[in-house]
């Protein structure tokens, strides 16, 4: 009867197997990532894609400034949204703030609800 291999000697092997065919691990030993951002994950921002991003921030900012918001909480997630902020930090700030709870979910659904609204409005002729 042959003795299994541990699970140190079964990694040791297959991460041998891996450099040998070249991989490189985003991951160092202790689990850390190598390298940060989204280059580490193969991300590469081109000149033309932050043109976009900046352009669209802009009509964001624009939106923010012109538009009548239906209430102050889709105000204030707009001008989170606006600013860079995540769902989920969107959700924790307003929770902190004001003392209800509202979901990571229902802030992306405010802002899917109120980009529409920012494309009818700036891009009319796009609309079915």
């Amino acid at each position: 009867m042959s003795k299994k291999p541990s699970f140190e000697e079964l990694r040791k092997v297959w991460y041998k197997k891996l450099r040998a065919s070249g991989f490189e691990d985003i991951e160092t030993p202790s689990g850390m990532l190598a390298s940060y951002g989204q280059e580490a994950l193969g991300y590469r921002p081109t000149a033309e894609k932050m043109q976009d991003a900046e352009q669209y921030y802009y009509l964001v900012n624009c939106f923010l400034n012109e538009h009548q918001f239906d209430s102050e909480r889709d105000a204030v997630i707009w001008f989170y949204y606006a600013n860079g902020i995540s769902y989920r930090n969107i959700a924790e700030l307003i929770n902190d703030a004001c003392g209800y709870k509202i979901k990571k979910s229902a802030v992306a659904y405010i802002v899917k609800r109120l980009k529409n609204q920012m494309f009818k409005k700036y891009f009319p002729s796009m609309q079915k």
